[in-house]
């Protein structure tokens, strides 16, 4: 089973333009549409759906310049690090798992 919670990858979506680019961090994943479930933790996803909604949070520096020295960074909430213990940002935005690269789940086939 492929990680995905805690994973980095690059956000391609046009939603959110500023962060198209960006390396992010996958906090959640939900399933069910608005009266769905958020699962935090790869057991409970299981494998990503086309029609799942992705819940990230840009990289605050890692491959960017570091934070001014005058800057005091805290300890980052659980879930809110990468892997490899870079700061994501507390703020996090949604996406379709294909804006992702390398994606998390293709596009569903039209039934057309």
């Amino acid at each position: 089973m492929e990680k995905v919670i805690g994973s980095t990858r690059r956000y391609l979506g046009t939603a959110h333009d500023g962060l198209c680019g960006t390396r992010v961090v996958i906090v959640s994943v939900q399933r069910g549409g608005d009266n769905g479930v958020i699962l935090r933790d790869d057991a409970a996803v299981g494998t990503v759906r086309p029609d799942d909604v992705i819940e990230f949070a840009p990289i605050i520096h890692g491959d960017g310049p570091e934070l001014p020295s005058n800057i005091t960074v805290i300890d980052p909430a659980p879930g809110f690090q990468t892997e490899r213990g870079e700061r994501a940002s507390w703020i996090t935005s949604d996406a379709r798992p294909w804006e992702f690269e390398p994606p998390l789940a293709h596009r569903a086939e039209s039934a057309n």
